[in-house]
């Protein structure tokens, strides 16, 4: 197949002169492929595996509250230190999974990534 050189007002014209639908498909497949989306659609799909568990973000939360008004015992201080650490850990393990996500979109399959949870 032959290939053509076109300039980048070439190109915008050729868009301008599409019909509305056909238009607003193209954009819609440009933006699938921005590296934003991706890293958005990849991150939705990662999420559910890396979150804490309900009721030890609910107690997270509880604790942390605590801790603002200044009333947190120190058996308190030491039960939101390991939350704060499990939620530090999985929020990396969720990091280091989505940037292997564009390095190797196979990792975004949980029977193919080794999980540090």
């Amino acid at each position: 197949m032959a290939s053509v050189e076109l300039t980048i007002d070439q190109i915008l014209d050729a868009v301008r002169q599409l019909p509305g639908r056909q238009r607003q498909k193209l954009l819609r497949e440009l933006a699938k492929s921005s590296p934003a989306e991706r890293a958005r659609a990849a991150a939705r799909r990662l999420r559910n595996s890396y979150r804490m568990e309900g009721h030890r973000s609910k107690r997270m939360s509880q604790l942390l509250v605590k801790a603002d008004a200044g009333v947190l015992t120190s058996a308190e201080g030491d039960e939101l230190d390991r939350l704060v650490t499990e939620f530090e850990k999985k929020t990396l393990a969720m990091a280091q999974a989505l940037v292997a996500s564009f390095e190797s979109p196979e990792q975004l399959d949980p029977a193919n990534r080794q999980s540090s949870r």
